[in-house]
């Protein structure tokens, strides 16, 4: 009998500790879910603020009425094409500013520079330049997440220590396998962090693109609910978008833990 307590209580930290990321997940989403609807409680007026129950009234019925799928296709689509042709681009620009004295020293200022221009400013510009569908939102979004992907992978690769490279010159390693094996593995944290920061960028443009002008979209949806005070709708394409953001980073922190496990030998 005296054991069982004992037993108990070493199946639970032995079950927390194989679950301890989803159990603390589902503790913070439902931190947040009590906390909004505490804050909606507390203001207790639906045209400032409204609680979960609400939106997910407004959701169904947006999904009940087709309209939520037109405008989650339509954002999604800018995002996908904007985020995989900026990571990409952005991986190999960095690895070219990386491995090339001259083109870091010419175009990295200018990068930097780029970088610091709010995506307000551009956004205009691809409108007039592109028009109102997907490509214009695609440009904008490209924009806004390939700087960080670019400036990342170049600070990762230049990161990598010199004496890792010099012992693989000491063992007559081929350029390919130093870059597979050494240069690759050193710089992956820094990649993995930029196309995380990328993907933020990305889905905080989305709404960005979508309020100076767009066919359709969770940005367009918020935009007009908005300008009519149809809270719940709005807090629904806000919503929408928040979890778009959660779902994509922790995707790319799962990624990372799988290519980089000596991170969590190592505890880091």
């Amino acid at each position: 009998m005296r054991g069982r307590p004992l037993t108990f209580l070493a199946w639970v930290q032995s079950a927390y500790g194989h679950n301890r990321m989803l159990i603390h997940g589902i503790g913070s989403l439902a931190f947040g879910l009590v906390l909004w609807e505490a804050v909606d409680r507390w203001f207790s007026d639906k045209y400032f603020f409204t609680g979960p129950d609400e939106v997910i009234k407004e959701l169904l019925q947006l999904v009940r009425d087709g309209e939520i799928w037109i405008h989650l296709r339509y954002s999604a689509l800018e995002g996908v094409y904007g985020y995989a042709l900026a990571a990409a681009a952005g991986i190999a620009c960095g690895a070219m500013l990386a491995f090339s004295r001259t083109l870091d020293e010419m175009f990295s200022p200018v990068l930097i520079g780029l970088y610091a221009t709010p995506r307000p400013v551009v956004a205009p510009l691809f409108i007039v330049w592109l028009g109102l569908g997907v490509a214009s939102k695609v440009a904008v979004i490209f924009i806004a997440s390939f700087f960080p992907v670019a400036i990342n992978t170049t600070a990762g690769i230049k990161n990598v220590e010199s004496e890792f490279r010099m012992l693989g010159r000491a063992f007559n390693v081929s350029p390919w396998a130093m870059f597979v094996k050494i240069i690759v593995p050193g710089a992956l944290p820094f990649l993995i962090a930029g196309l995380r920061l990328g993907y933020s960028r990305a889905i905080v443009t989305i709404m960005v693109a979508e309020m100076f002008g767009s066919e359709a979209g969770l940005g367009y949806m918020i935009v007009h609910a908005t300008q009519v005070f149809d809270i719940p709708k709005m807090m629904v394409g806000i919503s929408m978008l928040t979890l778009w953001g959660i779902l994509g980073n922790e995707v790319l922190k799962l990624i990372e833990r799988r290519a980089t496990p000596y991170k969590q030998t190592l505890g880091i």
